[in-house]
């Protein structure tokens, strides 16, 4: 298309071409506008999906436990479905394997769980009861 530039000599030339020019114009912006509303329209889907998604992930790890290394006798009494006094005494009669830990309020003690220990009790059970000594 040949370079179309005003003339002093024919206005209404000129007004034409304009109206030509903006015509041309207005339909590239709205297909432009078309293109950019479809590519949006498939862009909130995938984000929509992916919300979805994340949100189903976020809600099954948050009930998931967390896993530690070791855990005092009321964790570990919650992860086996026993009472906190029923551990303590397991600790203490040496049914498991626990060891004692400072809790910083002066010179008492507290038992702590190995992760291992959990899941050795989970699947084989307590040990037996000690000799008396």
């Amino acid at each position: 298309m040949p370079i179309l530039t005003p003339s002093d000599d024919n206005p209404e030339r000129d007004k034409r071409l304009a109206q030509h020019i903006l015509r041309e114009f207005r339909q590239e912006v709205s297909d432009s506008f078309a293109e950019l509303h479809e590519r949006l329209d498939l862009t909130r889907d995938e984000f929509r999906n992916i919300h979805q998604l994340l949100g189903g992930a976020i809600d099954t790890a948050a009930q998931l436990p967390v896993e530690k290394s070791h855990y005092t006798p009321a964790e570990a009494a919650e992860l086996l479905g026993r009472r906190p006094y029923t551990v303590r005494e397991w600790c203490r009669f040496q049914r498991i394997h626990a060891a004692k830990r400072p809790t910083g309020r002066g010179d008492s003690c507290e038992w702590e769980i190995s992760h291992e220990e959990i899941e050795r009790i989970k699947s084989h059970g307590l040990l037996p009861p000690p000799e008396r000594y």
